[in-house]
């Protein structure tokens, strides 16, 4: 497999939703980004690892008690990668780099854990050059692939595009519905 090394560099809220966030992922040479949906639970723990001035003693946050415990060889064999994409979710995984075994893991939960550790992060360069944009740091402004967009936050963000009656936006959320479920079966709530 042949992969981009990513680093993270910081989370996005989108605006009008409450509950989802995007913790953004960029290529060491800061052109192209990958965004990660992430809840805000899980934004929370990563904000607390960002700002050093939101939690004081994080010493003894399990995450932080666990990586202390992990033997130093663990962070020189494994790596976090995030490999595909399969409706609508980024597959990720730690892998070993000497035996290639590989142990799936929630992409946000491997970003966490990288911030932790300081683990590398690496994508897969088809899935980058299908899923990634264009980076830069003064755009206030993001791409972000719908096909990266949960069925249950399409659902919020049409109801609430109806209610600000934005029904461009509302017939284009609408359309991507139905074409992830084309027979009319109620989609999963993510």
């Amino acid at each position: 497999m042949c992969n981009v090394r990513l680093k993270f560099k910081g989370l996005s809220q989108i605006l009008g939703s409450d509950n989802l966030v995007l913790a953004v992922l960029v290529d060491v040479a800061e052109q192209r980004q990958l965004v990660i949906p992430c809840d805000r639970h899980q934004a929370y723990q990563i904000r607390l690892r960002m700002d050093p001035n939101m939690l004081k003693e994080r010493n003894d946050l399990l995450p932080e008690v666990l990586a202390e415990l992990m033997p130093f060889s663990f962070l020189l064999t494994y790596r976090f990668e995030i490999y595909a994409l399969h409706e609508g979710k980024y597959m990720s995984c730690l892998r070993n780099t000497e035996t290639g075994e590989k142990k799936n893991i929630r992409c946000t939960d491997g970003i966490l854990l990288s911030l932790i550790t300081g683990m590398e992060i690496y994508a897969d360069r088809g899935l980058m050059t299908k899923q990634s944009a264009e980076y830069n740091p003064n755009f206030t402004q993001m791409a972000v692939p719908v096909n990266v967009i949960t069925d249950k936050m399409l659902e919020e963000s049409l109801r609430k595009a109806i209610e600000n009656e934005n029904y461009e936006l509302a017939s284009s959320l609408r359309d991507e519905l139905k074409k992830r479920h084309p027979k009319g079966d109620k989609p999963e709530t993510n």
